[in-house]
């Protein structure tokens, strides 16, 4: 969904909120011991790595135009 918003912040903002929901589904897999093995967990967060990396690279060198996307830029 994100992909496909026009808005820079929403979509900026629908990013991170996609990488905070990795991160809690990798931290509810480390606490159910019925979710499978450690590794399944890291696997999650290697996924989660993979997407902060993909939205700093997404908007790594763009121009800020307000307050809400120089914040959204540092956080990366």
């Amino acid at each position: 969904m994100a992909d496909i918003e026009k808005v820079t912040t929403t979509q900026a903002s629908m990013y991170l909120q996609a990488g905070l929901y990795f991160i809690l589904t990798g931290i509810l897999m480390e606490r159910d011991n019925n979710m499978g093995p450690a590794a399944v967990a890291y696997t999650m967060y290697k996924d989660t790595l993979q997407l902060i990396r993909y939205i700093g690279n997404r908007f790594r060198n763009r121009e800020c135009s307000n307050t809400t996307e120089a914040r959204i830029i540092v956080l990366r």
